[in-house]
């Protein structure tokens, strides 16, 4: 008979260090700077004291305490890192001599703690999934087998269990290990149970592979836990759950991660459950609020991204790029979702399915494959600050290897804004032009049926293919159903004042109305024969009544349309109409030199973002980058 020791098998070999220090991170110089939508801070529900105060709670972790640096032992690791984690608010997990291996979860003994790791650091549990056990039970047909409550039976070591298939399993593991305990079943990594003000960051938590033994979660948030910020984690392969929070955990932000399986997994590949039941006494009808900001539900995610009961829960331009799974969102029992600018990818066709929750709103989300977006329910308030950005950036943001989603941080324990705004700064300093906050030199917009136009006019050609001031949906707009291919005959024409410049910006705001799989993209023509072509993106959003969506807004730079005064709009695909409800150029100033300033006098000083400041010379200024009368300089 086989034993638990041959089974287990070690993920790695490495030797381990130890050692006591201040706080500073060893630094990968092949890794470059932040995402410029990186906070590089705590954001969302895990910032809030209450449901109805936004920013309030500074979320340290483990702050400026002692912390020590570990590296893998190459035997089990659990006693290390739990002595570590009880003993020192900052715990680094060094990755250069290869991957921990944990034969058993490792229960937070404290609150105020950070978790981060350096040089790739990994985490494993000592027993995984093998080909022999998933051919067991393949021989053994348990996919076949009932996992509805009342199915169940008792195990040969007493323990009586709810469902056909988890009885099965396990029986079959207790003869094939040898093992009447069933230790394998604790083969997760971190539990933070009734703890607080934790930060983990930056690590790769792998698991034993999905199963359905009632297993533990790769990492559970449980028990009341609160205010805890997971940040540039990937979790793969949890035997129950990727991260599950339950049983009256609140305020949790888990941001830049990524949760995937690998063919190690059986089954039961559900990766995110909030609240264990539909008992609200246990699992608190006022808690487990979670932010979910800029996540990949990745490879063989099959369901629960996340499936949630009571909690507020709000998704922010997170991607789904799990082709074929069961389910995506799932809002259960008295739960409210908030799902912005989420990317669902081709192949990722049941996005959502819902049971008893309390309401649910859509805002700005894409959806490749056909779905027909349920109208919203009520509302869901969201008391903290934050920037959603443009969903068709998502997909790219996201899966940057340098700086996005997963285990990417050059220094995981410098923990700032400040820090992503200098990066951003810095930025600005390198770039040759920059824009100044100018004024609209041309507009179309209508309220209330009455158009607003200046700086020249907006005219139709053809038959009806193109109309000035058409009433659709509720707006007043610029109808473009004319085709590319007839633009010599039918098209909308905007005949400026003045003309063009290279770096004038087109703002359009517009919407589609038609099925969600017909795309309708705008073609411009300038008259200089310069174009601007959308061609097969999924550019507009769809407002049907039943999509609850509203125009968006894009911006073009002029480019090598300057010195044109006309340009004709048409639609770049045949798909669905496009309705424009402002089209609006600004004119502005580029080239600026950059020059510092000391003691000057000056009419008129803006930041980056185009506000001006009221001050008559830049000796008061803080240091930073100004616009100052027209020209870019830098005040230090």
């Amino acid at each position: 008979m086989r034993t638990i020791k041959q089974l287990f098998t070690l993920l790695v070999i490495a030797a381990v260090v130890m050692s006591v220090q201040t706080i500073h991170a060893q630094t990968d110089d092949t890794k470059t700077d932040l995402s410029k939508y990186d906070m590089n801070a705590p954001m969302g529900w895990a910032t809030c004291k209450s449901m109805t105060t936004a920013d309030d709670y500074e979320l340290m972790g483990g702050g400026e305490g002692k912390s020590i640096t570990l590296k893998a032992s190459g035997g089990d690791d659990y006693n290390a890192l739990n002595s570590a984690i009880a003993k020192y608010p900052v715990v680094v997990l060094d990755g250069s001599a290869g991957d921990f291996v944990v034969s058993r979860y490792i229960n937070f003994s404290a609150s105020n703690r950070t978790i981060v790791g350096i040089n790739n650091a990994r985490i494993g549990t000592k027993f995984y999934v093998s080909d022999d056990i998933r051919k067991l039970m393949d021989d053994n047909n348990v996919n076949s087998l009932s996992t509805s409550s009342g199915t169940g039976g008792t195990l040969s070591n007493g323990v009586k269990v709810g469902e056909a298939r988890e009885t099965k399993v396990r029986q079959l593991l207790i003869d094939y290990l040898g093992d009447s305990n069933e230790a394998y079943r604790q083969s997760g990594i971190f539990n933070i149970s009734g703890k607080s003000n934790i930060i983990i960051r930056n690590i790769h938590f792998v698991g034993p592979g999905s199963i359905d033994v009632g297993g533990y979660d790769l990492m559970s948030v449980r028990d009341g836990a609160h205010h805890i910020w997971v940040d540039h984690c990937r979790f793969t392969d949890g035997m129950d759950g990727n991260l599950d929070v339950t049983v009256k955990a609140d305020f949790v932000t888990i941001s830049w991660c990524v949760f995937d399986y690998t063919t190690r997994s059986y089954d039961h590949k559900v990766s995110n459950l909030v609240g264990g039941s539909d008992d609200a006494s246990k699992q608190g009808e006022d808690n487990l609020n979670i932010t979910y900001a800029n996540n990949i539900w990745g490879n063989k995610c099959e369901g629960r991204m996340p499936m949630a009961r009571f909690g507020t829960i709000h998704l922010l331009n997170n991607y789904y790029n799990c082709p074929g799974c069961g389910s995506s969102v799932n809002p259960r029992k008295n739960s409210e979702f908030l799902i912005e600018g989420n990317y669902f990818e081709k192949g990722v066709k049941k996005i959502f399915s819902q049971s008893g929750a309390k309401s649910y709103v859509f805002k700005n989300n894409h959806y490749t494959e056909s779905f027909s977006q349920p109208s919203n329910k009520g509302s869901v308030r969201i008391p903290y600050t934050y920037t959603a950005y443009d969903v068709m950036e998502v997909p790219t943001v996201l899966t940057s290897a340098e700086n996005g989603a997963g285990p990417t941080l050059n220094s995981p324990l410098t923990i700032s804004k400040q820090e992503a705004d200098d990066k951003e700064e810095e930025k600005e300093e390198e770039e040759e032009d920059i824009t100044q906050p100018g004024e609209v030199f041309y507009l179309w917009q209508s309220t209330d049926g009455t158009p607003e136009e200046k700086g020249g006019v907006a005219t139709a050609h053809g038959a009806n293919e193109g109309r000035v001031n058409y009433e659709n949906a509720g707006y007043y707009t610029l109808s473009v159903s004319a085709k590319k291919a007839n633009i010599s005959t039918d098209y909308l024409l905007i005949t400026l004042d003045t003309p063009l410049q290279a770096n004038d910006q087109l703002e359009i705001t517009a919407y589609r109305n038609k099925d969600t799989d017909a795309n309708g993209t705008l073609y411009l023509l300038f008259d200089n024969g310069h174009a601007i072509d959308e061609g097969d993106d999924m550019v507009w959003n769809n407002i049907h009544p039943d999509y609850g969506q509203q125009p968006n807004t894009n911006t073009y730079t002029v480019g090598e349309g300057a010195g044109s005064q006309s340009f004709k709009i048409a639609r770049s695909k045949s798909g669905t109409n496009v309705f424009i409800t402002k089209l609006a150029i600004m004119r502005s100033t580029v080239g600026i030199e950059e020059t510092e300033l000391a003691g000057h006098t000056t009419m008129g000083i803006y930041t980056l973002q185009g506000q001006r400041i009221d001050a008559g010379s830049v000796e008061a200024l803080p240091h930073g980058l100004y616009i100052v009368n027209g020209r870019k300089m830098v005040v230090r």
